[in-house]
């Protein structure tokens, strides 16, 4: 009887302990799956530092990339891809290239607790990842497997991931993002220098008429409006603006459209708050609904621009 009440006794110990276990479990950041487009690099004529002329490729990021040729859409569940010789198999989601190919994926992240997380980016060749349009980890470059890291603070919500990636003329390949929780906010060595960030977001009419990248003249009272707002923060800092389409249309065609809308928007503000600001402009096309496309509701949802301040 004894020897019994001792096993049981055991037994929901273990028990016990495991569900504490899994109800302290660490509540690392949540990625939603990756998609986004697969680009063929082309071979171009290139200037050294030496002022030479020379042939290769593009080894770093640049918006140039839109303009390659598509190969393909590509979705994936995750990014955890091995390092892996070009001869013992092919990088996931159907790439049927083996070398001279680039992507730009995007992806969603949910955070449930401000803290301090890691992210990092291994991968052969180059690859950079941005948070919510700001780069967290730039690991560009022809390169061979090459680890890079980075902590800073976020609180809870759902951040827009984007990642670059490129496989130049080498023999292997491989692509790897991780993020975990660090602890508390106070552990992090961006906790003392944390930037002020404020997210805005507009339906696309308020800027354009339907299908142009022009601005709409009634634009020019919302810039000054944004371009006040800014003036009465933190002088510097870092504007980023990102346009969206719903899907109607090409997805080529919806690239095109975001990334003038976009470009304009940045060039009228930076002729508003002048050069204390780095302003980036990038267009997302279709590829980040945050309504259902299927209804007009939706659709009107989705054409939208939205505007990132970081205030240093």
């Amino acid at each position: 009887m004894k020897y019994q009440l001792a096993i049981t006794a055991i037994c929901l110990l273990f028990i016990h302990s495991q569900v504490q276990s899994q109800i302290q479990a660490p509540p690392h950041p949540e990625f939603s799956s990756f998609k986004g487009t697969v680009y063929k690099m082309p071979i171009v004529e290139m200037i050294s530092k030496r002022g030479t002329k020379f042939k290769g490729l593009q080894e770093r990021y640049d918006e140039n990339v839109y303009d390659y040729p598509v190969l393909q859409e590509i979705e994936l569940d995750h990014l955890e891809i091995p390092e892996t010789f070009i001869d013992e198999g092919k990088f996931p989601g159907g790439v049927e290239r083996n070398t001279q190919y680039a992507m730009v994926l995007y992806s969603g992240m949910q955070i449930t607790h401000k803290a301090c997380y890691e992210f990092s980016l291994n991968s052969d060749d180059g690859s950079i990842l941005w948070i919510d349009g700001e780069e967290i980890i730039n690991n560009d470059g022809g390169h061979e497997m090459t680890f890079k890291n980075d902590s800073l603070i976020y609180e809870p919500g759902l951040y827009e991931i984007k990642v670059w990636y490129f496989q130049g003329l080498a023999d292997r390949f491989g692509l790897e993002l991780k993020a975990k929780i660090v602890g508390k906010p106070e552990v992090c060595p961006s906790a003392a220098a944390s930037a002020v960030s404020e997210k805005l977001e507009f339906n696309s009419k308020v800027f354009f008429t339907s299908g142009s990248a022009e601005l709409r003249t009634e634009a020019q009272t919302e810039l000054a409006r944004i371009a006040t707002l800014i003036s009465s923060r933190p002088t510097g800092g870092t504007i980023t603006v990102i346009g969206h389409t719903d899907n109607v249309g090409t997805g080529a065609a919806n690239q095109l459209l975001s990334q003038r809308r976009a470009q304009a928007i940045a060039t009228a503000l930076l002729g508003l708050v002048g050069e204390d600001y780095t302003i980036r402009s990038e267009g997302k096309g279709e590829l980040s609904p945050i309504a259902d496309n299927a209804t007009e509701e939706g659709r009107l949802k989705n054409r939208r621009v939205e505007i990132f301040l970081k205030f240093l």
